[in-house]
Order: structure tokens, then C-alpha cells, then sequence
């Protein structure tokens, strides 16, 4: 993982995500109480308007300074009550491509754990870690919305991320569902795969 320019671009693809008023799930446990109980989110209900929540996947190995700069852009910048920081159990692209196989996924997340103390609107997510098989970001955020079915969603992925994202499972899918936010490595502007065109 390289180190990542100090700016976000919001893609908003043209069905746009869902927006709705803020209220509070009842689903499994996977370290929501804890985020969802913090006190800039509780200004969001308290104020009746949606409650604005940032995802931020990756194999985190290990997550690094840019990681951290990278998600305290995202919560100043987007205005975001909060960044969930979502290890990867089984991410695989990695696994698929013949490279070193990541370090085992409870030891990245103690380490995410490390590097996210102190903030409290940094929340961390073990779903993907627990769940069975492949990680699959649309699988997390079909879990998420059935959760907390009133919040906004934005993704924070870099720019090599938005260049792949074509290959993801039911990109299209995902695109409905939340806001993309892209982080650029260069001076060039993020551009999307060909095959975003009518999406």
C-alpha cells in the first residue's frame, strides 16, 4: 500500500446512494454499539438529519500513517460522523493473484485497533474477518444497510481501487448503494473504468 495524496474526490454515480433520516439499528454485534453510541453521532439524531458514515476497506498489512491521514481527511472533508474501518478476512484479489498470502487477519485487526485509538469517530468493523469465504465489500454494506437501513454511506477507496472496480462483485449493485470518495496518488485526476458509462 503506497502513501496517498492529501485529497478526496466524491464520484456520485447518477442513481446516486440512499438518503433518508438517522436512526439506529438492532443488528449482530460487529463493534457498531460502540461507534453508533459516540457522541458526534448522537448530535446527528439528536438533529434529525441522516447520519453520514464512512467505509474504509483493505487488507490493512499493516495499516500505516497514510491509512490514518487518509480517513481523518475523509471525516473532515466529507463531513462524516464517523470512518468504520473494515479489515479484510479473505480479500481476494490478493489470494487471486499468486502474490505473499496476507498476515493472519486477527493480527491485522489488533493492529488496525492500534492505529485507530484515540479517535472515536474511527470505529472498528470485524464482519469481513468473521464471515465465511472471500471478502466482499458488497456483502458488508448489504449487511450494514439491513443494520442501520436510515444511514448514508460513502466508500473511501484509492484511485488504483476505482480503476479495478469494474471487477468487483455486483459493482453496479454497489454503486446504488453508496456515495464513492476516491483518494488520488498523483496530480491526475481519478478516472472510472469504461464500464461505469450509464451507471
Amino acid at each position: 500500500n503506497g502513501a496517498m495524496t492529501g485529497s478526496l474526490t466524491k464520484a456520485r454515480p447518477r442513481r446516486g446512494c440512499i438518503r433518508t433520516s438517522c436512526a439506529r439499528g438492532n443488528g449482530p454485534d460487529h463493534g457498531l454499539d460502540d461507534g453508533l453510541s459516540s457522541e458526534p453521532n448522537l448530535a446527528s439524531v439528536l438533529n434529525h438529519r441522516p447520519l453520514h458514515i464512512g467505509l474504509f476497506g483493505g487488507t490493512f498489512d499493516p495499516p500505516h500513517k497514510a491509512h490514518v491521514a487518509l480517513a481523518h481527511l475523509a471525516l473532515t472533508h466529507l463531513g462524516l460522523d464517523q470512518v468504520r474501518w473494515m479489515p479484510a478476512g479473505r480479500p481476494w484479489q490478493k489470494l487471486s493473484s499468486g502474490g505473499p498470502a496476507p498476515t493472519d487477519a486477527l493480527h491485522r485487526v489488533a493492529m488496525v485497533a492500534l492505529a485507530i485509538q484515540g479517535e472515536s469517530r474511527f470505529v472498528l468493523d470485524e464482519r469481513e474477518v468473521h464471515r465465511q469465504g472471500p471478502s466482499y465489500t458488497v456483502d458488508s454494506v448489504r449487511e450494514l444497510k439491513a443494520e442501520y437501513p436510515l444511514a448514508q454511506w460513502t466508500l473511501i477507496i484509492g484511485q488504483d481501487q476505482l480503476s479495478r472496480l469494474d471487477t468487483w462483485k455486483d459493482w453496479p449493485q454497489l454503486l446504488q448503494w453508496v456515495t464513492l470518495a476516491v483518494a488520488g496518488r498523483t496530480r491526475t485526476p481519478p478516472l472510472p473504468p469504461e464500464a461505469f458509462k450509464g451507471h
